[in-house]
């Protein structure tokens, strides 16, 4: 389902710089697809971001953060929903008979505790305000920075678990009456889910200015979504539960 075009908030995330600085970049990102018929793609990333004292914006997200102390925070936030489905992009015939699946915002908040200097933990809600899908995901992360890493080299770890209520996991993989008696596939029902997720990633500074972000990602989502066509049960819609990506960009700080 996410296309790793939602890297790109990642990876300006992962390199964001001191207080009321700007970065410029560019990358490459590569990712598998969820949907049958779909080509794993790789797409040109453009990389922009500011980070100030509270504001900030990085990629596809931009937020208010407010410090409650020394370990605490709370940041409001909107980011950009990159799941989507184009009917007429499948190679699969049928599928090119279903609806749409379209890109959306998400808005909401984020609390998030330093554990310790490394490590940080965070719990988010983010709600859908157009109703495309009407549900609010929420979403349970853990970072940690490896102890080996160095002033020029930075080495991070993170691994988070994302709750997808019912009417979210319909909107992208399930198939109505309608859609079924169109298509000739089956009508699927989904239910909620979790959305498991692992990371790593590795920033190398060439200077002050200049880096390198080297990230890799597996997306894991319940094993019975995928279509099984021995048995006609699944989604029509999903031909894997286990997508992997990665992505590579520089970036510059003025």
């Amino acid at each position: 389902m996410k296309r790793w075009t939602a890297g790109l908030g990642l990876l300006v995330a992962a390199m964001a710089a001191q207080a009321g600085s700007w970065q410029a970049g560019g990358g490459v990102g590569v990712a598998q697809s969820w949907y049958r018929g779909a080509d794993n793609r790789a797409s040109a990333l453009p990389l922009v971001g500011y980070q100030g004292e509270q504001f900030y914006f990085q990629g596809a997200e931009l937020g208010w953060k407010q410090p409650l102390g020394e370990q605490l925070s709370i940041t409001a936030k909107a980011e950009w929903e990159f799941e989507r489905f184009k009917p007429k992009d499948s190679d699969v015939a049928a599928l090119r008979q279903l609806g749409e699946r379209k890109h959306g915002v998400l808005v909401g908040g984020e609390l998030a505790w330093a554990l310790d200097a490394r490590t940080g933990l965070s719990l988010s809600a983010m709600h859908d305000p157009r109703s495309r899908h009407k549900s609010t995901l929420t979403t349970v992360a853990v970072e940690h920075v490896l102890p080996f890493s160095t002033q020029q080299d930075q080495f991070s770890v993170s691994a988070g678990a994302s709750y997808l209520p019912k009417a979210y996991m319909q909107y992208y993989t399930g198939v109505s009456t309608a859609e079924a008696a169109r298509s000739g596939l089956p009508a699927y029902q989904a239910d909620a889910a979790t959305r498991y997720q692992l990371q790593a990633g590795w920033r190398h500074g060439f200077n002050r200015q200049l880096g390198m972000m080297v990230r890799l990602s597996v997306s894991h989502l319940p094993a019975d979504i995928k279509w099984q066509e021995s048995t006609r049960s699944g989604s029509p819609m999903i031909a894997r539960n286990v997508s992997v990506g990665g992505l590579v960009g520089l970036s510059y700080r003025y």
